[in-house]
C-alpha cells in the first residue's frame, strides 16, 4: 500500500484539477481528440498494419538473415531484433516499441536485449520528421532531413553504447533462428493486422488526450512556468521563449517542436533543438512506448537516461550537420542572437552534459562489489 501512495496522491490530484477546471481540461482533451483523429492516426494506423503483415509472412527472418548478422556485433542483440529498428524507422513511435514488445513475447529477446533494443528501435518516423516539422513547420523538407540524420545516427550510436553500459544477456553472438512459420492465409493475416492496429492506435489516442489535458492544466496552475523557469536555471545561455518551448517538448513532442519554431532563435538552433525534443520523445510519447511493451519491464532510469543522450547527441550533430548544408534556410534572428548561440560554445557545453549524463549511466550499471565478492568467496 505505500508504493502505491506516491501514485494514489498523484491521479487523485489530476482528478481534482480536472474538477477544478473542467473547460479547460475538455477543451484540451478535444484538442487531442482532434490531433490523433486528424493527424497521428492517419500517419501510424497504415504502417502498424503493414508492419504485422510483413512479420506474418516473414520479414523478420529474411531480415535477422541479412542485416540481423550486424545486430550482436554493433549492439549486443539477437539478429531478430533487425525487424523492430526497421519497423521504428519506417513507422516512427511508437512502432518500434511495440516490435520490440513482440519479440520479447515471442521469446527473441532477453531483459538485456530489451532494454538496449527500446533504446535505438523506438525512433521517430521520416513522415514526422521531414513532413510534419520541415515542410510544414519549417518551410523546407531539407531542414527535416537534417534533423532526421540527427536524430536516426544519435540513435545508432546510443545503441552501440548500450553493448558495454547494460549488463545482463549473452556476450557471445546470438544464433540465428528462424521465425518463418507456414503462411498464414491472407484474410486471417490481414484481420488479425487491422484488428492489432485499431487497439494500438486507440492506446495511442487515449494517452494523447490524456496527456495534452494534463499539459494543459498544469499550465493553469503554473507548473508549466515553473518548469521553464527551471530549464532557465540549468541552461541559462537559452532565451526564457525557448525554455518554456522545452517545457512543453518534455512533456507534448508535437506541441514543443511548434513553439521551438515560432521562436526568433536561429534556424540552426530551432532545427537543433527540435532534433532533441524528437529525440527525447516527450512523455506523452514515452508513455505510449510503455504502455505498447505492456507486462515487458525495462529499468526506466537508464531508459530515461539513454533518451538524455540520445537528445545531447542529436542536439551536437545537427549543430554540425547544419554547417556542412549552410543554404538550407536563412537565419531569421538578429546578429546579437547569433552571437549568443555560439555554435563552438554550444558545442562545449552539450558535450559537457553528454559526459556528465554518460558518467551516471556507468555509475548505475557497475556490478554490486560486495556482491562480486561474496560470489568468490
Amino acid at each position: 500500500m505505500k508504493k502505491n501512495l506516491g501514485w494514489i496522491l498523484l491521479f487523485a490530484a489530476f482528478a481534482a484539477l480536472i474538477l477544478f477546471f473542467p473547460q479547460r481540461a475538455l477543451y484540451a482533451s478535444r484538442q487531442g481528440f482532434d490531433l490523433w483523429i486528424k493527424a497521428v492516426f492517419p500517419a501510424l494506423f497504415p504502417f502498424f498494419v503493414i508492419s504485422t503483415l510483413l512479420k506474418e509472412y516473414g520479414a523478420v527472418d529474411l531480415l535477422s538473415r541479412g542485416v540481423g548478422r550486424a545486430m550482436p556485433v554493433l549492439f549486443g542483440c539477437p539478429p531478430q531484433s533487425a525487424y523492430a529498428l526497421f519497423t521504428g524507422i519506417l513507422c516512427g513511435y511508437p512502432a518500434g516499441a511495440r516490435a520490440v514488445s513482440e519479440l520479447a513475447q515471442e521469446g527473441y529477446l532477453d531483459e538485456a536485449s530489451v532494454q538496449r533494443c527500446l533504446i535505438f528501435c523506438n525512433t521517430s518516423g521520416p513522415l514526422f520528421m521531414v513532413g510534419t516539422v520541415g515542410t510544414t513547420l519549417l518551410g523546407n523538407p531539407e531542414l527535416g532531413w537534417i534533423i532526421a540524420l540527427g536524430h536516426y545516427l544519435s540513435a545508432l550510436i546510443c545503441g552501440f553504447l548500450t553493448k558495454f553500459l547494460i549488463r545482463g544477456g549473452k556476450k557471445e553472438r546470438a544464433p540465428i533462428v528462424s521465425m518463418q512459420k507456414a503462411a498464414p492465409p491472407f484474410g486471417s493475416a490481414l484481420k488479425k493486422a487491422v484488428l492489432g492496429a485499431m487497439e494500438a492506435q486507440l492506446l495511442v489516442g487515449g494517452l494523447i488526450v490524456l496527456f495534452n489535458a494534463l499539459w494543459a492544466l498544469l499550465q493553469e496552475i503554473s507548473i508549466a512556468g515553473t518548469l521553464a523557469q527551471g530549464i532557465h536555471i540549468v541552461l541559462p545561455f537559452i532565451p526564457e521563449n525557448l525554455t518554456s518551448a522545452l517545457g512543453a517538448g518534455i512533456m507534448e513532442l508535437t506541441v514543443g517542436c511548434n513553439q521551438v519554431v515560432g521562436s526568433a532563435a536561429p534556424t540552426v538552433i530551432k532545427i537543433a533543438l527540435c532534433s532533441a525534443l524528437v529525440s527525447w520523445g516527450g512523455l506523452c510519447i514515452q508513455a505510449q512506448s510503455m504502455a505498447m511493451l505492456g507486462a515487458v519491464r525495462i529499468r526506466m532510469g537508464t531508459y530515461w537516461l539513454f533518451k538524455l543522450l540520445h537528445a545531447l547527441l542529436a542536439f551536437a550533430l545537427v549543430l554540425g550537420f547544419y554547417q556542412l548544408f549552410p543554404g538550407t534556410a536563412p537565419t531569421f534572428a538578429p546578429a546579437s542572437a547569433q552571437a549568443s548561440f555560439a555554435p563552438g560554445g554550444l558545442w562545449l557545453i552539450t558535450l559537457g552534459f553528454f559526459i556528465v549524463s554518460l558518467g551516471i549511466l556507468i555509475g548505475l550499471n557497475q556490478p554490486d562489489r560486495r556482491s562480486v565478492h561474496r560470489g568468490r568467496s
